[in-house]
């Protein structure tokens, strides 16, 4: 992420995101009311001779809209911010109509909120120190496994590796032999690699169990190694791509929210199950746990910060768990049991220090 103004006292931020992940941040600190600014194609439209409206050219223009929702498209690798059009040249008679910027990697938008809170600047200015990020991909099949780095939006193939496994007309013995063989072949490729890249995360893609079992192995072999499973049709570069085309790195932020989350709801419900009452959930209660200093870990879903009814609570909230050094955790993958369990438990859990007593 690359910040070219920030001006906390104006609540105005001028960030150019440089991956995915910057634009998973940026969906996660951009909220409904926020202003952004960004350049966009309008079309212009024309009348004809009879009157009928026709469609003219797509024109470049700057346009400010008042945010009224977004739309993280992780296929396309891009950050749809809709909303209200507030600001445009004198020549466009557009304000007050609906428009959508489309904010792309290298492409700098502009926001300016009421009020920067001090968890949204803690998150950005981590993602700004970060760097890209680097991620090892592998992908495989019984025949052959093709490994690249991904640093940044940059890939680079680093090794091919033939599985030399025999066919059926051999033993079951043999054919385990090559098999093992070539998953520790791979594995040392990847702790070479790791130790040279300083890389915390690989992402492991193939058909069938072969993922399975390579990502076992590296589980087994490596420690303080993130390994993120997903699918390919195929050990070679056409693999490695189709794995970046599913939004790898995207992959890689919510698998690791995805276990930050798991964690504590597995926490949560241990808690419950033992009659143990340092919990709380519901925003109201959770935020009691928070204003009180009792809160040690917050998780919440996304959705409570898209939605006008629950966004200023919930955004008090972890601003005041950011005050006081409360661990909090935002879920923003809607397609796990994870996110279905906290959503019947209103969208918002906590994890106390002590239980809390009510009047």
């Amino acid at each position: 992420m690359k910040i070219n103004l920030l001006d906390t006292r104006k609540g105005e931020i001028r960030v150019v995101p440089e991956d995915v992940i910057d634009l998973h941040v940026l969906y996660t600190i951009i909220n409904p009311g926020d202003k952004a600014y960004a350049w966009t194609l309008r079309q212009l439209k024309s009348r004809g001779s009879q009157g009928e409206k026709r469609k003219g050219e797509r024109v470049k223009v700057y346009l400010g809209i008042d945010v009224k929702d977004l739309e993280l498209d992780e296929l396309r690798g891009c950050l749809k911010i809709k909303g209200v059009v507030i600001e445009a040249p004198d020549w466009l008679p557009i304000k007050g109509k609906h428009h959508s910027l489309l904010i792309t990697v290298g492409r700098e938008v502009r926001i300016v909120k009421g009020k920067i809170r001090e968890f949204e600047l803690k998150r950005l200015m981590h993602h700004v120190k970060r760097g890209y990020v680097k991620v090892i991909i592998v992908a495989l099949d019984r025949d052959e496994a093709t490994i690249a780095i991904l640093r940044g939006n940059k890939v680079e193939i680093l090794s091919k590796i033939a599985s030399n496994i025999p066919g059926k007309d051999t033993s079951e013995r043999e054919r385990r032999k090559a098999l093992d063989k070539y998953i520790d072949d791979i594995v040392k490729v990847i702790e070479n690699i790791r130790g040279r890249e300083k890389v915390d995360y690989v992402i492991v893609a193939g058909p069938g169990m072969i993922k399975d079992i390579l990502a076992r192995k590296i589980m087994e072999e490596t420690i303080g190694l993130t390994v993120v499973k997903e699918s390919a049709t195929s050990g070679t570069e056409s693999g490695v791509y189709e794995v970046l085309r599913r939004g790898a790195k995207i992959k890689v932020l919510k698998d690791l929210e995805l276990v930050q989350a798991q964690k504590a709801l597995e926490e949560f419900m241990r808690r419950i199950s033992k009659g143990d009452r340092k919990i709380a959930y519901g925003i109201d209660d959770v935020q009691k746990a928070v204003e009180y200093g009792a809160a040690e870990l917050v998780l919440v879903l996304i959705d409570l910060l898209k939605d006008f009814k629950t966004m200023e609570k919930t955004l008090t909230i972890l601003e005041e768990a950011e005050r006081r050094r409360t661990k909090t955790i935002v879920l923003s993958d809607r397609n796990s049991e994870c996110y279905l369990t906290l959503k019947s438990l209103g969208g918002i859990i906590a994890l106390l220090r002590y239980p809390l007593q009510y009047a």
